[in-house]
This record gives C-alpha cells, structure tokens and sequence, in this order.
C-alpha cells in the first residue's frame, strides 16, 4: 500500500513541476490526487477500527500523528520563514502590503495548520 501511495504522490507533484508534460502526466494528476485521497482515507480508517480502537485509542492516535507531523512542520517554518523577508522576494512585497491586523490573521492562519481544511 506504501509504494502505491508513493506513485499516486509522484503522479501529483509529476503534473504540477512542469505544465508541458504529456497530456498523460496531465490528467493522472488529478486521478493520483483522488485515488491517494481515497487510498488514505481508507488505510485511516482502517487503523483507527483496528490498531486504535481501545479506550484512549482515539487520543493516542492523534498524539502520534501529531509527534509525526508537527516536527517536521516546525522545522521547515524555521527555515522558510525567514526567506519571506528578502527584499526582493515577492512573499515580501506581499507581506508588506498588508495592514496590520490582516497581516497578524494572515501569520496566525501560516503557523497554525489545525482547523484550515
């Protein structure tokens, strides 16, 4: 299931590096994108009926998704963030454009991912 996931993944990020690829490239992109959506949500589900599925189970799941995804998201805001403030980079020129209280919703909205979807 793993090496599926990781070809549908590959399929994605295949059609959006490079908008003249093949029409084939093209229109697996969105099929990839579904069919991981699909693939995901039903290998969720079956961890969560199977191995979680215990008093505190659901908890337990969310703490380690948590410890497995929120390292990772720190650590790339360290060292992404400060490229927003090069001058010359349009995130920049963005940034800068905001007023105040848009820009603080705006920051908020950036480093806290929990409630967006």
């Amino acid at each position: 299931m793993g090496a599926f996931r990781i070809l549908l993944c590959w399929l994605v990020i295949a059609a959006h590096v490079d908008p003249a690829t093949s029409g084939a490239v093209r229109f697996a992109g969105p099929f990839a994108l579904f069919s991981f959506f699909a693939v995901s949500g039903y290998y969720m589900t079956l961890t969560l009926r199977t191995t979680y599925a215990v008093p505190g189970g659901l908890r337990a799941y969310y703490f380690n998704r948590a410890l497995r995804i929120l390292p990772l998201y720190v650590a790339l805001l360290v060292v992404c963030a400060p490229f927003a403030f090069v001058n010359d980079n349009p995130t920049h020129a963005a940034w800068t454009s905001l007023k105040t209280p848009s820009a603080v919703i705006a920051a908020i909205a950036q480093i806290q991912p929990i409630g967006q979807e």
